[in-house]
């Protein structure tokens, strides 16, 4: 039921950005587009990078989770955090791609990234992540004797984040998606989420507006892109307003009909 409801939340997602995807293709991919060549793209787009450039989350997530759970049937832990962080590694090699000299490695890349963009996707990028859920999940009574370790844990890998954000920084890559100080950040973040569900339950209620602000970002963004593309400190400040403020009020307006029409048939009934 879960997943089906994330491949229905994220069909309609994919739907109401196709617009804006197929004119970011018209101005970045220079081919001569037709009907077929627009339906091939709609196709791998939605089997892989999604139809806006933060919509590759949910086809990574699906296929991910399918990889994962196969594994999980069939290994033990140790196993299955071996191969997807040896996944993980071959996938990092686009954010430290400056360091390899390797002439052999170099071609293999060039080949593979004309083909598949990027190495941010559901074989490379987010099996880890969600083994790391999966264990979590798995051990969830056991977790909270663990608290300190995931407190120390969340500190040390807070340090990582900045000595690795300052290498990736002076040695730009072909990207910078694959950060190793998110393994342990993760992992000891959502351990004490999870063990403190409990006493931050309020929290839960930001879940709409989070997940909408993610979703929906982007809209009134690119609208707002169509009349004015300079890049200056008023417009940056515009697009994030629109960013965060429009997804919320969405969420508010929608809770406000819902809330009336339940109250709607209680006087009715």
């Amino acid at each position: 039921m879960w997943l089906r409801r994330i491949v229905r939340l994220y069909t309609i997602v994919f739907l109401l950005y196709i617009p804006f995807g197929v004119q970011l293709l018209q101005d970045t991919v220079d081919i001569q587009w037709n009907l077929w060549s627009i339906l091939l793209a709609l196709v791998v787009s939605f089997l892989y990078t999604g139809s806006f450039y933060h919509l590759w989350y949910f086809p990574a997530l699906i296929s991910s989770l399918a990889i994962v759970k196969y594994m999980f049937q069939r290994f033990r832990y140790k196993w299955i955090f071996l191969v997807c962080f040896l996944f993980f590694s071959v996938g990092s090699l686009e954010t430290y791609s400056l360091f390899i000299s390797n002439p052999m490695v170099i071609s293999v890349m060039e080949k593979y990234f004309n083909i598949f963009f990027t190495t941010r996707n559901g074989l490379f990028f987010s099996p880890l992540f969600i083994s790391i859920g999966f264990v979590l999940a798995d051990n969830v009574h056991n977790l909270e004797k663990h608290r300190k370790l995931f407190i120390y844990g969340l500190v040390a890998a807070c340090f990582l984040g900045g000595v690795e954000g300052i290498i990736t920084f002076y040695n730009q890559g072909i990207d910078k998606n694959f950060m190793y100080f998110t393994i342990p950040f993760i992992f000891s973040l959502y351990g004490l989420l999870v063990i403190s569900k409990s006493k931050i339950k309020s929290f839960e209620n930001l879940n709409s507006y989070s997940k909408n602000i993610f979703l929906f970002h982007m809209i009134p963004i690119q609208i707002f892109n169509m009349r004015h593309v300079e890049i200056t400190p008023i417009n940056g400040l515009f697009r994030l307003m629109l960013g965060v403020f429009v997804p919320i009020s969405i969420v508010l307006f929608y809770n406000k009909i819902v809330k009336q029409i339940s109250i709607f048939y209680k006087i009715k009934m």
